[in-house]
């Protein structure tokens, strides 16, 4: 009994230190933190203290220490501490090409911690010697660069050096500013220093910058100019960034090569100060081709050069012997069968529309008034002749800015102006009224106040009345041409080519279409033109194709940009292509009008805000354009027109100033 009592005793025991039917739980983990955790940055040579803890580890016997770099020197490292003890890594002599992972394992275990050092050689400055020159006056900048060192660097004059005058060397390196003060080579010293622990700092290096005084420039004015044979005209050589009391040469050549005065004409003075006239005198007969007057500073190495090109011709504008009998704009003006011109209504110097017209007869070179006015006042219409004689009047705006549907015939015989039959079937005003081959005239697009007009229709004189056509414009479209193409090609004879203009939210079309007289419909071009444009003209030539040039397109924030750019559409291929080259001037409410030699006379307009003396001529066999003699005026929303005689009359406009001219001239 004494015996099963001492057993049951021992069982109770041991179920009482050890638990009776459980397991005991495992022991927590052993883990190990490295101190600094994160990734270091450290210079050659310097060293840093690492301190690796273990958690859950009874035997504590420490850490084993080892480097690792993918070969070479890695630096150097205690060997083996204590749990919380520092470990000492030194950085090599020079940096590895990798960085170096350092290892700390529990000695006895397979537990282990790492982190990696990442070595930098010193710094060094990597720029060296002469920096880019610096010109007076002129915003500089560049930035100096470094080798090596531990990121961020930071940059400081050494040496007890400076800068130039207003230049400074900022904490990255960059030297910046515009230099004032005197020119001249400036030498300075910088060094770098990089954020390592200690901080290192590289050796002086010395740099120079030499600050220049800005290169002398000539700008000339006139750039081009046409000049008549025996002519004369002044040309200003202004200099820049050259002595108070800078002069220039000035020389003549034709193809690059000096030519004598007789062939290429003479300058006096040949020797100018900035901002003094000289004067170019035209020789008597035309030089084979454009000459070149070129100002050459007398100051600077090299010196400065410009030059403008200047054009000997026979041509020129004369001033009618009388004038407009009323100063107006946005006016007709259409050659009657009896050689005189039908200039009639537009707006007046108020900007009020005018129902007067006047007749210009060649023969005196004077205006005289129609026998009677328009029935209505009106502007920003159309005139055209009909095959009758009669001129058709429509629509436009009247004096109360209201736009007409109104059409109305001019009898050149009796000089009076009756009512057509029927009105247009739509008010309209920016639009275009062309004559056809079977004498109706097609009326196209325009503002009816509101909206852009995609409706047409076709005015028959036999009848006097207007009737839309079986089909409308592709787009609704103002400000835009319409050209019959009355030779050439047997597909497109007969046909209108309607080009570009605008919508009503001021936006341009590139956009043509081609009206067909056989079916009544529009259809559209092979191709669209090169550019977007309104304003602008277009002009059969002899050959059939058609020069569409200048005009106006939107740019950015809703600002008008005048174009220079012509191209030329090829009936033969429904397609535009542009000009082998753009007028010597961007310009639009310009005129255009074939010669009797074939090339086309462009005159005046609009470059943005600035009203347009020049001319130019367009030369359909080579597609150049070249100057011709300015008109008398500046002159924009003006009219040109071919008289019998081959000269061509130019009337009323508007100046320099927007002031409605009263003056006409005659091109010959």
């Amino acid at each position: 009994m004494k015996k099963y009592l001492l057993f049951l005793i021992l069982i109770c025991s041991l179920c009482f230190f050890n638990g009776c039917g459980t397991s005991s739980p495992p022991p927590p983990p052993i883990t190990v933190g490295l101190s600094p955790s994160t990734a270091l940055a450290l210079d050659v040579n310097q060293s840093i203290p690492i301190t690796a803890n273990v958690s859950n580890d009874s035997s504590n016997q420490g850490f084993d220490w080892a480097l690792m770099c993918g070969g070479g020197n890695c630096g150097s490292i205690t060997a083996h501490t204590a749990s919380g003890v520092a470990a000492t890594f030194t950085a090599p002599g020079a940096a590895p090409s990798n960085p170096v992972t350092i290892t700390a394992k529990l000695t006895g275990l397979s537990n282990f911690g790492t982190t990696t050092v990442t070595v930098s050689a010193s710094p060094t400055v990597a720029t060296t010697g002469a920096l880019t020159a610096a010109t007076l006056g002129t915003s500089y900048s560049l930035q100096l660069a470094a080798d090596g060192g531990t990121a961020p660097l930071t940059w400081a004059l050494g040496g007890g050096t400076s800068l130039p005058d207003t230049l400074s060397l900022s904490g990255t390196g960059m030297i910046s500013g515009t230099p004032n003060g005197a020119g001249g080579t400036f030498n300075f010293k910088v060094h770098v220093t990089d954020s390592g622990n200690p901080r290192l700092t590289s050796a002086d290096v010395q740099l120079s910058i030499t600050v220049g005084a800005p290169p002398i420039s000539v700008a000339l004015s006139p750039a081009s100019a046409y000049v008549k044979l025996n002519g004369s005209t002044n040309f200003l050589a202004t200099l820049t960034n050259d002595q108070p009391s800078g002069s220039v040469d000035w020389t003549i050549t034709l193809n690059g090569i000096s030519c004598p005065i007789a062939e290429c004409g003479s300058v006096s003075p040949i020797t100018t100060t900035s901002g003094a006239p000289t004067t170019y005198t035209a020789p008597a007969s035309v030089p084979p081709a454009n000459i070149s007057l070129t100002a050459t500073s007398v100051d600077g190495t090299p010196p400065a050069t410009a030059s403008a090109a200047v054009t000997v011709g026979t041509h020129s504008f004369v001033p009618t012997k009388g004038s407009i009998e009323t100063a107006r704009e946005f006016h007709t003006a259409t050659l009657l069968g009896n050689g005189k011109v039908l200039v009639a209504g537009g707006n007046d110097s108020t900007g009020k529309a005018l129902a007067s017209a006047e007749l210009f007869d060649s023969a005196t070179g004077l205006f005289t008034p129609a026998t009677v006015n328009m029935g209505t006042a009106r502007s920003h219409h159309t005139a055209t002749l009909l095959n009758g004689g009669k001129v058709l009047v429509t629509g436009g705006l009247d004096s109360n800015n209201q736009v007409l549907a109104t059409a109305e015939l001019f009898d050149p015989a009796t000089g009076t102006f009756t009512p057509a039959n029927g009105n247009m079937a739509s008010p309209r005003t920016y639009h275009t009224a062309t004559l056809l081959k079977d004498g109706t005239v097609l009326v196209t697009g325009g503002l009816d106040g509101n909206t852009a007009l995609a409706t047409a229709e076709l005015f028959d004189p036999a009848t006097g009345t207007f009737t839309q056509t079986k089909g409308n414009i592709e787009s609704g479209r103002f400000d835009h041409t319409a050209t019959l193409l009355d030779h050439g090609s047997t597909l497109s004879n007969g046909k209108v080519l309607v080009t570009g203009g605008e919508k009503i939210n001021r936006t341009q079309y590139a956009t043509a279409e081609l009206f067909d007289p056989a079916s009544g419909t529009f259809t559209p071009t092979n191709g669209n033109m090169e550019k977007a444009r309104a304003f602008h003209t277009a002009t059969l030539l002899n050959d059939g194709t058609v020069l569409v040039g200048g005009g106006l397109v939107v740019v950015g924030n809703a600002i008008y940009a005048a174009l220079a750019t012509a191209e030329i559409f090829d009936p033969n291929t429904g397609m535009f292509v542009a000009s082998k080259g753009s007028m010597s001037f961007a310009r639009s409410n310009h005129t255009a009008t074939l010669l009797n030699d074939g090339t086309v006379l462009i005159t005046g307009g609009l470059d943005r805000n600035t009203t347009l003396a020049t001319a130019e001529l367009f030369d359909p066999v080579n597609g150049s354009f070249t100057r011709t003699a300015d008109t008398t005026t500046p002159r924009a929303y003006h009219t040109a027109t071919l008289l019998t005689d081959g000269t061509v009359l130019v009337t009323g406009g508007v100046d320099g100033s927007g002031t409605a001219l009263a003056t006409a001239e005659l091109y010959q």
